[in-house]
Parts: C-alpha cells; sequence; structure tokens
C-alpha cells in the first residue's frame, strides 16, 4: 500500500541509515528521512498514547510493528522538518536482531537503506540537489568537531560560500578569487587534523598535558622519568577545533638500549608533526639537562614553549629561556590543575591555523570546488568563462573528495 502512495506521491524514496555503530549495545539509531516518512510511521510505529498527535521536537514512546501488526521491540522515536522534508529517528534496542528486523520491515515498505552520509542529504524538491549542497551535507556527516560543524553551517548563511558565489558581482577582483582559494589549504585540516607533537626532557609532564588536551587518558602517567617509551597518538578537539596529539618519549642522555631507541622513534616521529610543544618543568632551574635538549632540539615547522608544573613553584620564568626559545610563544601552565589550560588551547588554534577558519566566512571545503575556482581565477581576464567555472562549483556535478 506505501509503495502505491509513494509512487503517486512522485517523489523520491524515503532513506534509512543506521546512524549509531553496529554490535550489542543499548541502543541503535535508525534514522529515516525524506517525503512519506510520516506515513511510513504511521504504518510500523504504534505509539502508547494514540491520541497525542506529531510536536517537533517531542519524543514518543511506543512499539515496532512487524508486517502482521506484531508488536517486536518498544522504542523512542522523534519526527521533525528538516529543509521542507521529514525526518524521524527511531531509538530502539541496539542489538542486531532488532534493527535487522526494522530495517528489513522498511525495505519492504519501499525505504531505500543508505550509509549515513548518503541519508545526510535530503531529496530536493525540485529535482537534483545543487553540487556544492549535496558536498556540504556530506562533509557534516563526517564533521569531526563543533568548530568543524560551525563552520560548515556558516557556507549556507550570509557570507558563506554558497552566497558570495551567487553574487552577481563575485568576483569584483582578482583579490576576491585569491583570497576563496587560500582557505583551501587550511580547510583539509577539518578532516585531516594537523599532528601537534609534545617534546622535551624526560619527566616534564608531556604525557600528563596530552592527557589533559586530549580530555581523556591516552598515556600512563607516573613521577618515574622515562615511563613512556613509545609514542602515542590520539584524535582530541581542542578548543573545537580537531588535532592529533604526539606524545613522546622524553629526549635526552639514553640511559638504555630502549630508552635509545624510544629517543630515536621520537625524532622520527617530529618529521610528520605540523607543529610542537616544547615542554619544560617549571618547578625545577633551567639545568644542564634541559640546556641538552635545547641544543639538540628536533627541527619543527612551528613550535610553542609550555613551562608546566606552575602550582609546584616558578623557577623558570619566560625571560629566562634561552635566545632559541625566547622569540618563541610561551605558556605558564599546570596540566595537573588544568591553570593555563585555555590559554594555551587558543594558541594551539591560532599556530595550527585553523583561528583563519573560524573568522574567514567563507571557505573552499573540497577539492572539487578549489579545482572549479583556480580555473575561474587562470579565466580572470575572459568574465564569461569564469562565471561558468564559478557556476558549474555551485551546481555542477557532484564529486566528493
Amino acid at each position: 500500500m506505501i509503495n502505491k502512495e509513494m509512487k503517486a506521491w512522485n517523489f523520491p524514496r524515503p532513506r534509512a541509515a543506521v546512524i549509531t555503530p553496529w554490535g550489542s549495545a543499548g541502543v541503535g539509531v535508525v534514522q529515516v528521512r525524506g517525503a512519506g516518512t510520516k506515513e511510513i510511521l504511521q504504518v510500523v510505529f504504534r505509539p502508547a498514547r494514540a491520541d497525542q498527535a506529531w510536536a517537533a521536537p517531542q519524543i514518543k514512546y511506543g512499539e515496532l510493528l512487524d508486517e502482521n501488526g506484531e508488536a517486536f521491540d518498544e522504542v523512542l522515536v522523534t519526527c521533525r522538518d528538516c529543509g521542507g522534508f521529514p525526518v524521524a529517528e527511531i531509538c530502539c534496542h541496539g542489538g542486531p536482531r532488532p534493527m535487522q528486523k526494522l530495517l528489513l520491515r522498511l525495505k519492504q515498505l519501499g525505504v531505500e537503506q543508505v550509509e549515513p552520509e548518503e541519508a545526510a542529504i535530503l531529496p530536493h524538491p525540485t529535482g537534483p540537489a545543487p553540487a556544492i549542497e549535496e558536498e556540504l551535507f556530506r562533509a557534516l556527516a563526517s564533521a569531526p568537531t563543533v568548530c568543524v560543524i560551525e563552520t560548515l553551517c556558516a557556507q549556507r548563511q550570509s557570507g558563506g560560500l554558497i552566497d558570495v558565489l551567487t553574487e552577481p558581482e563575485f568576483p569584483a577582483s582578482e583579490l576576491d578569487l585569491r583570497r576563496l582559494l587560500e582557505t583551501w589549504p587550511i580547510a583539509q585540516k577539518m578532516f585531516h587534523p594537523p599532528r601537534l607533537i609534545l617534546l622535551g626532557p624526560p619527566n616534564t609532564g608531556k604525557s600528563l598535558l596530552a592527557n589533559r588536551l586530549a580530555g581523556r587518558d591516552i598515556s600512563i602517567v607516573t613521577d618515574v622519568p622515562g615511563t613512556t617509551r613509545d609514542y602515542v597518538t590520539a584524535p582530541a578537539s581542542v578548543a573545537g577545533w580537531p588535532i592529533e596529539i604526539v606524545d613522546t618519549a622524553g629526549l635526552g642522555d639514553a640511559v638504555d638500549l630502549l630508552d635509545a631507541k624510544a629517543q630515536q622513534r621520537t625524532r622520527r616521529e617530529t618529521g610528520s608533526a605540523a607543529f610542537g610543544l616544547i615542554v619544560l618543568d617549571a618547578s625545577e632551574p633551567f639545568d644542564t639537562r634541559a640546556a641538552d635538549f635545547i641544543s639538540q632540539l628536533p627541527s619543527i615547522p612551528e613550535f610553542a614553549v609550555v613551562l608546566n608544573k606552575t602550582d609546584l613553584s616558578s623557577a623558570i620564568q619566560p625571560q629566562e629561556l634561552p635566545d632559541t626559545l625566547r622569540d618563541k610563544p610561551c605558556y605558564c601552565i599546570s596540566a595537573r590543575t588544568g591553570e593555563g589550560i585555555t590559554a594555551l588551547s587558543r594558541g594551539l588554534v591560532h599556530l595550527s591555523g585553523f583561528e583563519r577558519l573560524a573568522t574567514a566566512g567563507a571557505i573552499l571545503f573540497t577539492a572539487r570546488q578549489y579545482d572549479l575556482l583556480t580555473a575561474a581565477a587562470l579565466h580572470q581576464h575572459d568574465s564569461p568563462i569564469a562565471r561558468r567555472f564559478i557556476s558549474q562549483c555551485l551546481v555542477g556535478n557532484f564529486s566528493y573528495q
């Protein structure tokens, strides 16, 4: 019955996707999007209170029904409008059996099962969605942090990419396109987070700082120097931006063969780091061990200095640092208490380049956009051709990279 009705509606089929990981879990969520979603719910879902009308974002409790009208799971359901189409989320028991049975029932009713990022693309009322909107929905589905989500959402708002490209007078000058093209190298970092490496002599609190920045325990922490033997990497959200943290073994005179190999790996990892933190112990005077470390400091594109353990004492002041470090940003912190971490996080956003995205307005976030607008810039002297490339960027064939 539903299939026949959907053909009469002349709309694309609704889409369903499992938006929680598969496996044994307490709750699993199936999202259904598109025209016909509410009619589908009327067939598969029986609310506990039949007289209760939908009022987004209301949550309804009830049962899922099979093809015979028999209940097979108790669920919570929400339904709201998004982009002119209903979106429902069915929160059922997370084991594989209930989820599979629900998906099978939806398939019987003509619902197309897709991957989560496919489900994020809503049907477009007037035909295929513009390529740039499809790219935006896909990017949002894989956005790793809140600031990335906010930056992508801003591309549909005033001053965002779509708004800028639809301006009849764009580009007013060669500078307009150049500024836009310059956002692409930084925007790539939203989905390929830059690596932040923590370096320093042994026992300066690098692992505790790594845990503090990551917001969870990624490294073992003890008071014994040399606890970290191998480097540890972990994704993190620093001030809302994605950064991969690399905690490393302390650098200095190796105490044994294992320590020597650990330090060798630390130096090797600096080659793949985008920027770093030089972590020193502020509670102890600047001694020969710290001086030896500074003299053998591996090459890093950008770095800042961290004077850690300020909760104990401050035997070192920023102005007392060696000349090689004095012109670098310096942060006095306590990884143990969290003092100074907010200022350090803001500094990392600046060092990583994300600060530019926060204030850029319009940005390019796919390679397709970059290639087309590069072509537009090369034909800046021929306005019709340049406009053709800009139009292709907005509505042309979709290719997500």
